[in-house]
């Protein structure tokens, strides 16, 4: 969360303390747990195939599916517009575990696995500049998903376009990329968004203040 981004900066610079011993209430918690109960059930749910392990796995949405994702965005309500957008990332799928065990029959394979590239973090650094040029679109939920490939992935050119976006004129810009840095947590980043708490647009001191 952006606020433990200020506070693991500042815990950071701070001497270290000595660890205080265990009460004994707790000491015992820890030394003598009960055993758990054996599982009574045992489920055996069928898998649908796997992505292919490599170099792709784990590669994340290319520039293509970037653009791809944003263009249809655009024209997505805005109300289905947020919810896909605030899921980006947060376990549509999982191809590590019972992935498929919920799937509806006729859920086609390829667009689970499509929806599948953006649980993993930006790797292309050719998808940045379109982020970028994305921050300051009309559309909010096209800004923060923008925002949010870009806080997400740990592409020094990602971090380099959300600090950029600081100073960009446009005032949807300088939000948005206060947005981007906050969901990147980036130490280096800290300086430039306490300079933002001074930003002429109230929205952009608003959004950097949520990012620290």
């Amino acid at each position: 969360m952006p606020g433990l981004f200020l506070a693991m900066a500042l815990q950071a610079a701070a001497p270290p303390q000595p660890a205080a011993p265990p009460a004994p209430v707790a000491q015992a918690m820890v030394t003598h747990r009960a055993p758990r109960p054996p599982h009574r059930f045992h489920f055996h749910m069928p898998r649908l195939p796997r992505p292919p392990r490599g170099p792709g796995r784990n590669a994340g949405p290319d520039s293509g599916a970037v653009a791809k994702l944003l263009t249809d965005l655009a024209v997505t309500p805005a109300a289905v517009c947020g919810m896909a957008v605030a899921g980006l990332g947060n376990g549509w799928d999982d191809w590590g575990g019972q992935a498929g065990a919920n799937a509806l029959h006729d859920e086609a394979l390829g667009v689970r696995a499509e929806r599948a590239l953006f649980q993993t973090s930006l790797q292309d650094p050719r998808a940045v500049p379109v982020l970028a040029a994305s921050l300051g679109r009309p559309e909010p939920c096209v800004r923060r998903a923008a925002a949010r490939l870009l806080g997400h992935s740990n592409l020094p050119e990602a971090t380099r376009a959300l600090r950029d976006g600081l100073q960009r004129p446009d005032p949807l810009v300088r939000e948005a990329a206060a947005l981007g840095l906050g969901i990147m947590e980036d130490p280096g980043s800290l300086e430039a968004l306490m300079g933002a708490l001074g930003d002429r647009n109230v929205e952009v001191v608003r959004m950097a203040a949520w990012a620290l």
